[in-house]
């Protein structure tokens, strides 16, 4: 809803056009997303970055708060290009660049509250001695 939001005021589109292009560019970009991850892409990549395709486990303190704070930032630049392209098909009648900037911005809110969580949890994880 934050991102119908932004598009909403930033893009000057009615509160549908807006919910539906939220919805429909998350729901693009997290399946292409998920199947690159899933896809020997994944496996590439994490090979590269971090020598093993394993993720790590769950109570894999401090790693797991750790993986997802770096893993966060390729995601959201992933996000912000296809949910712009997907999101310009849309709204062709609107200036390209300001459609790049919605997604932009809606993209640093919403990305910006899961880096928020997963710092959280690494302090909380660091107070309570877990590490």
């Amino acid at each position: 809803m934050i991102e119908a939001y932004i598009h909403r005021k930033l893009l000057k589109t009615s509160v549908f056009k807006a919910v539906w292009v939220a919805f429909s560019t998350n729901v693009i970009s997290t399946v292409v997303g998920g199947l690159l991850v899933i896809l020997p892409i994944g496996a590439l990549t994490g090979t590269i970055l971090f020598g093993s395709t394993v993720p790590v486990q769950p109570g894999s303190f401090p790693f797991l708060p750790l993986e997802i704070i770096f893993t966060l930032l390729p995601m959201f630049w992933f996000s912000v290009v296809v949910e712009s392209f997907i999101g310009s098909l849309s709204l062709r009648k609107v200036d390209y660049r300001k459609v790049k900037q919605s997604f932009l911005v809606a993209n640093v809110y919403t990305y910006l509250m899961l880096e928020i969580l997963a710092i959280t949890q690494l302090i909380k994880g660091y107070v309570e001695r877990r590490g």
